[in-house]
């Protein structure tokens, strides 16, 4: 995990968890190829103050239990959230904010 930058949350059953913005390195090159992603780790108060994962160590797990319930959404924000490809454009969900959207068509 690479520039971890992140808040802590306590939630409804007093369990911590931080949330963050983490790149994955490929090993040769140390290039993040899928950018920053989110992810959630639980974490604990350690005595000297400090949030430390959970777990211990340094790297972020891959699957992370959570005690809260599941949480289902009506609606996705932007429609249905599946995309056929079947209109000249690019749907609004696929829209990306590091370079334009035509730069992948070809």
């Amino acid at each position: 995990m690479e520039n971890v930058r992140g808040n802590d949350v306590e939630v409804q059953t007093s369990d911590w968890y931080m949330v963050h913005l983490c790149g994955r390195p490929l090993t040769a090159s140390r290039m993040c190829d899928l950018g920053r992603e989110s992810a959630i780790q639980k974490a604990e108060w350690a005595a000297d103050g400090w949030l430390r994962l959970a777990e211990g160590g340094h790297e972020p797990r891959l699957l992370v239990h959570s005690p809260l319930p599941e949480h289902r959404f009506d609606e996705c924000v932007h429609g249905t959230g599946t995309d056929h490809f079947d209109e000249d454009i690019l749907g609004i969900h696929l829209n990306t904010l590091r370079e334009p959207a035509y730069a992948f068509r070809n």
